[in-house]
C-alpha cells in the first residue's frame, strides 16, 4: 500500500481552497472601501484643521478663490500640512484617486469684499455656519451634498 494523496484527493482539497478564497474576496474590498472612507474622513479633517491654522496665522484667507485643493491650494497650505512632492505637482486627490478634495473657504475673502462672518456658501446655496469645509466627492467622483445623508461623499460637517 503507497502512501500519499491520490489525485481525486488533491484536486478535492484545491477546490475547497478556491471556494474559501472566493467567499473571502467581496469581504475584502469591503474592508478596502471602508478603508479609503476612513483615509478620507481623516483628510477631510486635516484640511479644515489645516485651513484653520492658515487664517489664525494669517489673519486671512488667499486672495485667490480656491475651491478645490489644486497645486495652488496646496502650495498656500504648506507648512500647515505636509503633502508629498506628487500631491504638490498634481493637488490633493482623494483615496479613491479620481478627484481633489473640495473645499470652502469662509465668503469674506476672494474680491467680494465682505468681512468675515464665518459662513461658508457650498454648491447649491447651502450655507453652513464654519469658516472652512471640506468633502471628497467619493468613489462616484460626483457631489452628492444635497442628499441626505450623502451616497458616497466624505464631509467635514
Amino acid at each position: 500500500m503507497k502512501k500519499g494523496f491520490t489525485l481525486l484527493e488533491l484536486l478535492v482539497v484545491i477546490v475547497i481552497i478556491i471556494l474559501l478564497i472566493s467567499m473571502i474576496m467581496p469581504a475584502m474590498n469591503l474592508f478596502k472601501e471602508a478603508a479609503k472612507r476612513t483615509k478620507a474622513r481623516d483628510s477631510v479633517q486635516q484640511l479644515v484643521t489645516a485651513w484653520q491654522t492658515y487664517l489664525l496665522n494669517n489673519r486671512e484667507f488667499p486672495d485667490v478663490d480656491i475651491t478645490e485643493m489644486t497645486p495652488i491650494a496646496v502650495s498656500n497650505l504648506t507648512g500647515f500640512m505636509e503633502f508629498t512632492t506628487n500631491e504638490v505637482a498634481k493637488g490633493f486627490l482623494d483615496p479613491w484617486g479620481t478627484k481633489v478634495y473640495q473645499v470652502r473657504l469662509d465668503n469674506g475673502r476672494g474680491g467680494d469684499g465682505k468681512a468675515y462672518d464665518g459662513k461658508v456658501v457650498l454648491p447649491g446655496g447651502v450655507i453652513l455656519q464654519k469658516s472652512v469645509a471640506a468633502w471628497s466627492k467619493g468613489k462616484d467622483g460626483k457631489d452628492d451634498l444635497m442628499s441626505a445623508p450623502p451616497k458616497d461623499d466624505v464631509r467635514s460637517w
